[in-house]
């Protein structure tokens, strides 16, 4: 199998091409380095040292003793002709969409941001789309979206469509979406547009609503240094439970929005990657938009910071102080979740490993790096809040 995977550079991104090597598939990958640009920004750094594009890429070839990765520096949402090059020359069987700025927390400090979200997702979708119709049109599509589209509707999330019935007639039709940031709505965008696209010109993409992923490694990093990928924990770019570890290392209280009753669906790296690789291996048919709810389990806020507290006392000997602060998104603290998953099970998918296991194994990962993390306490507490104001997240209490 021939990846295409833009966003090679990312949490994700790199992990996955490590993988798909490691089974002896070719991979191509596209970055501008944006992600690494804007976690500097934010005054931070990956809790796990990473190395250069051209070192890392160095360092998976040579494990194979062959070219089976490559790599080109380009800007998806900008240099549409040369992404169309590479689809001529390399002739992607699936290409993987990463190449976004994955970030709530982001998109909601300022017009700027939101905007340069906007145009970085929306547009670098599109000519993904349009250079596919035009250069392949029968390679598979997979997005990564959001479980973050669907919101928190007080009611059963299914896999796909859903039928509604008004003044007493019923049709399928895709399930309300309901994003609560404006980068949830980049997100939202991509699946009409892509859901569109698959109506229109006959593509086949498979659209994969996937929850918060955490995690330090996956299997085939093998432990080498080079092969690692990055682990961000400020507060646009570090998602809960890697939040979490790092805090727990360099003795911050986990911070917890709110009352923590906040339900998120999550899964583990490792998971995820291997959902990646199962459905680029099971391709919809040709004109079929797939949807797809990835994770492992749902969970609230203040129930993943007990376990995080739990294991790292087992571990270190010492239990990370609980503190509750203000909530800086505005969201329900309370409400109904129940999302559907069954798809990927169907296709012979099954979780590789507990959370317990997972937070045990990064916090072994990420406890060597405390003196380095400590440099970096000043920008645990987040200062972007929804409505705009940037101060400083207050503690209501421990």
């Amino acid at each position: 199998m021939k990846a295409l995977i833009l966003g090679i550079d990312g949490y994700i991104g790199w992990s996955l091409a490590c993988t798909l090597v490691s089974e002896g598939h070719s991979v191509f990958g596209i970055d501008n380095g944006l992600r690494r640009e804007l976690v500097m920004d934010e005054g931070s750094i990956s809790a796990i040292p990473i190395y250069s594009m051209n070192d890392r890429v160095e360092a998976l070839n040579s494990r194979s003793n062959k070219k089976v990765c490559e790599y080109l520096t380009l800007n998806v949402s900008i240099d549409y002709e040369k992404l169309c090059r590479v689809i001529d020359d390399f002739q992607p069987d699936v290409v993987y969409h990463f190449a976004q700025i994955p970030s709530a927390p982001y998109s909601m400090k300022n017009r700027d941001r939101c905007i340069f979200t906007m145009e970085n997702n929306i547009i670098g979708t599109l000519n993904l789309l349009y250079a596919i119709k035009e250069r392949k049109p029968d390679t598979h599509i997979i997005k990564v979206g959001t479980m973050g589209e669907y919101g928190t509707p007080d009611i059963p999330i299914p896999e796909g469509n859903c039928w509604i019935t008004v003044d007493g007639k019923s049709a399928s039709l895709p399930f309300p979406r309901g994003a609560g940031s404006w980068y949830h709505q980049t997100k939202v965008h991509d699946t009409h547009n892509i859901r569109m696209a698959c109506s229109l010109w006959g593509l086949s993409c498979t659209d994969i609503m996937q929850g918060i992923v955490y995690g330090s490694n996956v299997e085939a990093m093998h432990g080498v240094p080079k092969l690692r990928t990055r682990y961000d924990f400020d507060q646009s770019f570090g998602t809960i439970i890697n939040r979490f570890i790092v805090q727990a290392v360099v003795d911050h209280p986990l911070t917890i929005y709110g009352k923590g009753t906040q339900i998120r669906s999550i899964l583990p790296l490792q998971d995820s990657i291997n959902c990646l690789v199962l459905l680029a291996k099971n391709p919809p048919e040709k004109g079929e938009y797939r949807e797809v709810n990835q994770f492992h389990e749902y969970l609230s806020l203040l129930k993943m910071a007990e376990i995080v507290q739990k294991a790292f006392y087992e571990l270190i000997g010492r239990e990370p102080e609980i503190g509750f602060y203000e909530n800086p998104r505005i969201e329900k603290e309370r409400h109904i979740y129940e999302p559907k998953s069954g798809k990927l099970q169907s296709l012979g998918y099954k979780n590789s490993e507990s959370i317990q296991k997972t937070v045990r194994c990064m916090i072994i990962d990420i406890f060597g790096q405390r003196e380095i993390l400590n440099n970096f306490r000043n920008i645990i507490i987040p200062t972007i809040r929804w409505t705009g104001d940037t101060r400083i997240v207050e503690k209501i209490m421990n």
